[in-house]
């Protein structure tokens, strides 16, 4: 068992060391095929690396405050659509390749949006996941004087 879990760390295969014991155990109550084992163990396997993953993500991401759904107080405004929301959070959008477009304020200082363009600043737009900048030849451009990918990284942007 030692020279197994040496052979699973040098393959880098620590979700499927983790749950081995476990899965072993259960391979002999159950009596499971060869094929149905190792199909649960690369499927543990694959479940680690989906959540290092996500952890990896929303550590790059540096969320002030991480809160779930479940947590969100829907009598503040009762006019938001808890289905629509978590519709929405469901990201079938993405996989259908549609956009999905949020219209009124976002809830900050109003016109703000409006005034950063007319100053020559741009925002980034949201669509799906990714940020897009505005295309080449775009009428405008960023105030504080840089130019190319700087003007993007500049620390003033949104």
């Amino acid at each position: 068992m030692n020279q197994l879990h040496s052979l699973l760390h040098e393959l880098r295969l620590s979700g499927l060391r983790e749950t081995l014991s476990v899965r072993l155990q259960e391979a002999a109550a159950n009596r499971l095929a060869p094929e149905e084992f190792l199909t649960l163990v690369l499927q543990d396997e694959v479940n680690v690396r989906q959540q290092r993953q996500i952890q990896r993500r929303v550590k790059v991401a540096d969320f002030r405050t991480l809160k779930p759904l479940d947590e969100f107080d829907w009598r503040f405004n009762p006019s938001i659509s808890k289905k629509q929301i978590y519709e929405l959070a469901a990201c079938h959008f993405i996989r259908a390749k549609t956009d999905a477009l949020f219209i009124g304020p976002p809830g900050g200082t109003p016109g703000r949006g409006r005034r950063r363009s007319r100053s020559g600043r741009s925002l980034p737009v949201w669509h799906g996941r990714f940020h897009s900048r505005p295309r080449a030849g775009s009428p405008r451009r960023p105030a504080h004087g840089l130019s190319g990918k700087d003007a993007w990284n500049h620390p003033r942007r949104l």
